[in-house]
């Protein structure tokens, strides 16, 4: 299996349903016919030769000529494939063995939706039917650019290069860990397989719920998370303690002291 299909590239909130909407998929499909990922993760270099597709370089830039297939470079303007791990993922329909490029049978790559992706088919431009994606409310911090960071990051963490916070901003701090524990300089596919098969899929969706609970209970944002990961456990909503108004003390009126009544001095006793 090459890479731009290979699972290990995906991100870890795809990963836990790609089965099931494969699953989904194919229980709308004829007899003899199924759903297959065909397409995860691209590097720019293989992203840019799909822009190129029915582009003529004229002039300085790229002129459309004929049929394109994205408005995505790889390098000015990345596609959802080109993170890593990717966020975005396409499915192939098969008779048998055979590849279908186009059938109205792509139309059920909707069954995503159930599953809370985005779908390429509700585009309004260059819809994209095979195409499923990560909903950008779903990233931590609803930011993708920090979601892959902090994927990252939470690598380099277990390594032992990277000590600053988990915040996703991958910067110089970032950088030289990344060198440090691959010997990469920028996050590639060679740095990724020697940190996946060190330490497993990555465990984003997990982080991000740690982090947002330890916001709540703590108070602290962004500020040393990595510690307090390791070292403030937090307990489950359902088993904090709840307070029980009928278990705190009522005061007993006959236990108020009464204020002492102030002597008059009797008219005409002076």
């Amino acid at each position: 299996m090459t890479y731009d299909r290979d699972p290990k590239y995906l991100h870890s909130y795809i990963a836990d349903r790609l089965e099931s909407i494969l699953n989904a998929i194919n229980t709308k499909l004829p007899a003899d016919h199924t759903a297959k990922l065909i397409s995860a993760h691209r590097t720019p270099a293989d992203q840019f030769e799909i822009f190129k597709k029915g582009r003529t370089f004229k002039n300085g830039s790229w002129v459309k000529t004929g049929q394109t297939f994205t408005d995505k470079d790889g390098f000015v303007k990345l596609s959802r494939h080109n993170y890593l791990p990717c966020t975005a993922f396409d499915i192939g329909i098969f008779n048998g063995n055979a590849y279908l490029p186009d059938s109205p049978l792509y139309k059920n790559i909707k069954e995503g939706k159930k599953f809370e992706m985005d779908w390429g088919g509700d585009w309004t431009s260059l819809v994209d039917e095979p195409h499923l994606e990560i909903p950008p409310n779903k990233f931590f911090k609803s930011n993708i650019e920090k979601d892959s960071g902090v994927i990252w990051q939470n690598y380099l963490r277990k390594a032992g290069t990277y000590t600053g916070g988990l915040d996703g901003i991958f910067g110089p701090k970032s950088i030289q860990a990344l060198i440090d524990a691959t010997g990469e300089s920028v996050r590639n596919l060679k740095a990724w397989d020697k940190l996946f098969d060190k330490f497993g899929k990555p465990e984003a969706v997990s982080i991000l719920t740690t982090i947002l609970e330890l916001e709540n209970v703590t108070g602290i944002s962004n500020i040393s998370l990595e510690a307090a990961l390791e070292d403030r456990p937090v307990p489950p909503p359902g088993n904090r303690p709840t307070p029980n108004p009928g278990d705190r003390p009522k005061p007993n009126p006959g236990d108020r002291p009464r204020p002492t009544p102030l002597k008059r001095p009797r008219p005409g006793s002076n």
